[in-house]
């Protein structure tokens, strides 16, 4: 059970890094894009 609960646990902390790097990723590029995101529609 305590095996479970640490690889859970590890999966848990590596998603939420990589869900962090995308979100940042993404602002960066949409901030890096010319002109702003509500003129283009």
């Amino acid at each position: 059970m305590t095996r479970s609960l640490t690889l859970l646990r590890r999966r848990l902390v590596g998603s939420v890094f990589v869900l962090l790097i995308v979100v940042i990723g993404t602002f960066l590029l949409l901030e890096a894009a010319p002109g702003d995101a509500v003129d283009a529609y």
